[in-house]
């Protein structure tokens, strides 16, 4: 190092050590000043006083001014500088002068020690008077709270409330109903939900209501531009592969709670208790009723040719999609009324039809799905006699015995049972809802 920079260190060592002996000598200087000028007083004015008042007041009787309204009484209390002694000869006036002692030390607690004992009492009644105003006050202000708060928030008015969509059940479906204060976006609504319960593995809708109470399906070809003032999210409880299990029920629940607080809307569940055990009556239910009716025509004595069992089934009004003929209700059009399979199961094409034999077919009929399935039913049978009789085949059960009279009427009792129970579960059959409940 050099000289010039071990002088400079020096010097700065010097100049720190200065500056603390000059603070220190600053700080014992304050603190003797401070002490000399702090005295101790001799007298306590607050506790002296307060003896000397109370020691004139033991020996004189005031008399209050007479009040307006009805003075204040205390609770007795003599503090032990205060009590006075009673003499026979002045009995009532000494007991007099303990009564206001008492008062006029509790008024001394809360104003100025020097004051005039009568004018403590007039500072106690302007006290009374606050109090009694704060309190009328505080009356008039709870019974207006109410009142404001109704103002504030309205309560939701049900008769407003638009009936649910034709395509919800509340037997089949868990809904909510989501009403909010100002319009909700049905494609921003419709992102949120497919966001959330992509994974759900389970049937869900949305439905918007217009201003008129017009409810609209809300998926793809729902406009940017659409908006709707209640909106219904339904979860359907059940389908063939079973119930919905209570992770899916909490998952949806928790989805449409999040579009509640994002959309500023209240949610509002329809018959929501134990959505669970409703899933799994509601899937009971579905086994019962879901049956598949078959008739099978099986070869007889001669071979049934591809080509003509396909012009049978295409005049009575069958159509080939798919591997299998079907009758739709309205020529192509409406839902499916029954089908006809190949016994092989494998799938009719033209091709083989052409070129093959046909060893048996069945007839097959999905009942909750029909509107009226014995009418269907009778229409069935009346087709595989035809054919039966046209290709030299034989209408058989699954058990490959011949049906005959007997077997074709119990048959028929047995849809009646089925159709009788979906109309007391208020699950039409054939119905929209009966459609995707046993798909």
């Amino acid at each position: 190092m050099s000289d010039l920079q071990i002088a400079l260190i020096a010097l700065g060592i010097l100049i720190i050590v200065a500056v603390i002996i000059y603070n220190s000598r600053q700080e014992k200087s304050l603190r003797t000043k401070i002490s000399n000028d702090f005295i101790v007083p001799k007298k306590d004015v607050l506790v002296d006083d307060f003896d000397e008042d109370a020691e004139t007041l033991q020996t004189e009787t005031f008399v209050s001014e007479p009040y307006d309204s009805e003075p204040y009484v205390s609770e007795p209390y003599v503090p032990e500088s205060s009590k006075v002694k009673i003499v026979e000869s002045s009995k009532s006036t000494e007991v007099d002068a303990v009564a206001s002692v008492t008062a006029s030390t509790e008024v001394i607690e809360a104003t100025e020690i020097n004051e005039q004992v009568d004018e403590r009492v007039a500072t106690e009644a302007t006290a009374r008077e606050v109090i009694k105003s704060e309190m009328v006050q505080e009356e008039v202000k709870a019974t207006e709270e109410p009142a404001i708060a109704n103002d504030v928030i309205p309560p939701l008015d049900m008769a407003d409330v638009a009936p649910l969509p034709k395509d919800v059940h509340t037997e089949v479906d868990l809904i909510a109903l989501i009403t909010a204060t100002k319009p909700m976006n049905g494609q921003a609504l419709l992102a949120m939900k497919q966001e959330i319960l992509k994974d759900l593995g389970a049937f869900t809708m949305l439905h918007g209501a217009d201003l008129g109470n017009n409810w609209h399906r809300i998926d793809a070809s729902t406009t940017p531009h659409e908006t709707f003032k209640k909106v219904v999210c339904s979860l359907q409880l059940a389908d063939r592969r079973g119930p919905v299990s209570k992770a899916m029920i909490n998952k949806f629940q928790f989805a449409m709670e999040a579009i509640g607080v994002e959309f500023e809307a209240y949610v509002d569940w329809q018959e929501a208790d134990d959505a669970a055990q409703r899933a799994v009556d509601l899937d009971a239910f579905c086994m019962n009723v879901d049956q598949l009716v078959s008739l099978h025509l099986i070869q007889g004595k001669t071979p049934i040719h591809g080509t003509k069992f396909k012009g049978l089934a295409e005049a009575n009004d069958m159509q080939l999609d798919n591997g299998k003929f079907c009758c739709f209700d309205d020529k192509g059009k409406g839902p499916v009324l029954f089908t006809l399979i190949n016994a092989d199961e494998q799938p009719f094409t033209a091709e083989s039809l052409r070129l093959n034999i046909v060893r048996g077919a069945t007839f097959q009929i999905e009942v909750p799905k029909l509107v009226n399935c014995e009418q269907t039913f009778n229409r069935v049978v009346l087709i595989a006699q035809q054919m039966a009789n046209s290709i030299g085949a034989q209408m058989v059960d699954d058990n490959q015995r011949p049906l005959g009279t007997a077997q074709i009427e119990k048959i028929r009792q047995q849809l009646k049972v089925i159709h009788t129970a979906m109309v007391e579960r208020e699950i039409t059959p054939g119905s929209t809802i009966s459609q995707r409940l046993f798909s």
